[in-house]
This record gives C-alpha cells, structure tokens and sequence, in this order.
C-alpha cells in the first residue's frame, strides 16, 4: 500500500528545498502526494512553476485555495498580477503591493484562510493521508491541524527550507531561537541538513530523539540537473565582461517586538556603487526571496533599477562568474556546488557570526578594503580549491551520503 503524504508549502524557499525530496519519493511509485499551498498570494505563481508541473507529471496532486470558491479561482490571479509575480517572484512595486494589499484585506479575511486550510487539511487526514509534512514554522493554526492529526494517528514532519551558515552573537537572539526550538517539539520528527553544534547545537538539545539530519538534495548534482534542464530562458554572458551576481539579503526582522539587523545597508550599498562603477564588470542584483523592506527597496530601485533582475536566483547563478553576497543566505550552497566562486562578504552581518574560515571555503572577506582588493586582483579567477568545495558541501548538506536515499528510506520506512 502507498504511503499518502501532504506537503504544506507557505513559501518560494519551501518549494525550492522540497521540490526534490518529493520528486524522488514519487519515482520510488510508493507515495501519493498532496502539495497543499495555504498561500493565496502565491497560489497562482507556485502552480506555474517548473518544478510543480514536473511533479504534477509524477503524478503529485495540487491543492489550493482557488479550488474552494470563485474569489479566489478568478479574483486571486489580478491581484497576483498587481503584485507582478508573473515577472519576478516579490520584485515588489510600492504602489501595486498596496494596491493588492487592500484588495486582499476586503475580499480574503485571514479568518476565512485559516478556516479553509483547517478543513480542507481535516478532509485529506479523513481521507487516509496519514503523514504531513510542514516546513520549520509553528503557529495556531498548524497547532490545531497537528492536534486533529495526533487523534488520527497521523504523523507530522518537519523539513527544514534552507541551511543555517551562522550562529547569532547576541544573547536575545539565542533566547528566541531557543524559543523556535521548543515550538518544534510538536512535530515527531524534525529534520535538519547537517548537525553541526556551532549551527545547530540549540535544536539538537531541544529536540533530542526528534532531530534528525538527512542532508539537503536540493544542492546535489541530479537536483542541479533538472534545474538547469528547465529553465526555458538561457542567460547570456557578456564574453567580454566579468558576470557578477550580487544577492541582496534583507536590511532588518523583528523577533517578539525586537529589532535584528541582518544585513547593514551602508555598506551594502558601498559595495554596490564600487562593482557598478567597474567598466569591465556586468553586474546583476537579486533581491532575498523572503522580501525586503519598502525602504530599502526604494533605495536599490532608485539607483540601481537596470541591475535588478527578475530572472530566478538559480538561472542567474549558471549565468554569473562571481557571485558575492553577506554569506547569511544558503543559496550560496548552490553557487558553490555548481563551482561558481563565491565570495562572503561577513562584515555587511553586524550580528551574526560566521564560520567559513574554519572550512577553509568560500571564500571570505572581513572589510571593504579586502573586497576590493581581492576583485580588482581577479584572484578570484585562481581560486581552484576542489579538495575544500567538495570537504565544505559534505559537511553542510551531507552530499558523500546520498540525501536523496536518506530521505527515501526515512519516508519510506515511516510507520504509526
């Protein structure tokens, strides 16, 4: 009999990470496959998307909220226009996203979002899918689906949708995240892309038996095939020019009212005004998936409109000879497994501590001063490391151990 699973996506980065484990479950032809969409903004963007229809094509079945009523089956895709998802997933116009924002606030109240993934997830748990699968966030409503799981016998997965590649210095920080473990306690099993104390010694103490570490097949080279295989727009470099992608990480979150700079914007911007002022460099800006601030994003469209792309992160790094980023974001594991240099410019992450030295790769860069030596020397074309490339993805998302067969077997093997 074949395992029925229901796949919770919320976010660009957890269909990105997850997209693979499921695509691998369903060649193995012992699973079905819900993937449940609970983001109505997205819906319409995410259903389109290459890796969905592959996974449509291995016979995954789509849920959403366009199929619970008219709104959201013909109003939901103007707004996601307003929003210009058909163009670049959350390359955000000010005036649009506030347009869309009312719109969303009359006609689809949280309240009635909440109500239909709760049903529709008791629907599919009645349904015998006796396995859900939720990526590392907890909130009322996932608490109440949980719950309603437990009685049923259900089992609850979490999966992690990137790699941690720091520790925070600030002792609040530690505190919440301390506080974001604890919450992980609901789940029976929580999954994680390696073990490492300095990254994750917090949730292994927590969480004890439940944590568990299976790799990351999304930075694996079958996974980078497909992606490469799929994108329907090839890039073209500038043969005569320096192709360098910069990732934009967001300015600042809040945590419980408290305020944590992630990326200082100073000298983000310091950066981005040397590499545009270099004649030889054809530079290209992506902006975090996960969105910045309307402040910031003023600022980057203000002065750097022509640079921001609105191709997808992955095209853009099969695309780029350099890409350089604060080192905080884990779609540098995709640069560095497709051998793309990559530089981590740690000094732009004034609360976070990083560790790359340790690894000996990427490369890492403490001032400004450094950054631009090291460009206008091009030793970044020399650097020829494939011993520390390969000892680094090894111990970050475990590829000498097949993530792929790990995720397999645990599926496949789980049982009420």
């Amino acid at each position: 009999m074949k395992k029925k699973i229901i796949f919770f996506i919320r976010h660009f980065n957890d269909l990105d990470h997850i997209s693979p484990i499921i695509w691998s479950l369903l060649k193995t032809k012992k699973i079905e496959a819900i993937i449940f969409f609970t983001d109505p903004f997205n819906e319409k963007f995410f259903k389109k998307n290459f890796r969905t229809i592959i996974l449509k094509k291995y016979g995954a079945k789509l849920v959403g909220f366009s199929d619970s009523n008219y709104r959201f089956k013909f109003l939901l895709p103007y707004i996601g226009s307003l929003f210009r998802l058909d163009n670049n997933f959350l390359n955000i116009n000010i005036i649009s996203s506030k347009i869309g924002g009312i719109i969303l606030y009359l006609f689809f109240k949280k309240k009635f979002q909440d109500e239909f993934i709760k049903k529709k997830s008791f629907e599919l748990i009645n349904d015998n899918y006796s396995i859900l699968v939720f990526d590392h966030m907890v909130n009322d409503l996932r608490k109440e689906i949980i719950k309603y799981s437990k009685n049923k016998k259900c089992i609850n997965i979490a999966l992690p949708h990137g790699a941690v590649l720091y520790s925070y210095k600030k002792k609040w920080l530690n505190k919440f995240k301390k506080k974001s473990a604890l919450s992980l306690k609901i789940f029976d099993k929580v999954i994680f892309p390696n073990g490492i104390d300095k990254f994750y010694g917090i949730e292994k103490k927590i969480l004890k038996e439940k944590f568990l570490k299976l790799g990351s097949p999304r930075f694996t080279i079958p996974w980078i095939n497909v992606l490469k295989n799929n994108f329907s727009k090839k890039m073209q470099k500038e043969r005569k020019k320096i192709n360098i992608l910069f990732l934009v990480e967001k300015e600042f979150n809040f945590y419980q009212n408290r305020k944590h700079i992630i990326s200082d914007i100073k000298k983000q911007t310091q950066i981005l005004q040397f590499l545009k002022k270099q004649k030889n460099f054809s530079l290209k800006i992506k902006l975090n998936t996960r969105s910045i601030t309307q402040s910031q994003l003023y600022r980057l469209e203000k002065f750097y409109n022509e640079n921001i792309s609105k191709d997808e992160t992955n095209n853009l790094i099969f695309w780029s000879d350099i890409v350089i980023c604060g080192g905080g974001t884990s779609i540098i594991l995709q640069s560095i497994a497709t051998k793309v240099p990559t530089i981590c410019c740690t000094f732009l992450h004034p609360e976070h501590k990083f560790f790359y030295k340790n690894f000996g790769y990427p490369k890492e860069v403490k001032n400004f001063q450094e950054f631009a030596k090291f460009i206008l020397g091009k030793n970044f074309l020399k650097v020829k490391s494939e011993r520390k490339r390969l000892n680094f993805l090894k111990k970050i998302v475990m590829i000498n151990q097949n993530p792929f067969k790990l995720y397999n077997n645990f599926f496949l093997n789980l049982k009420k």
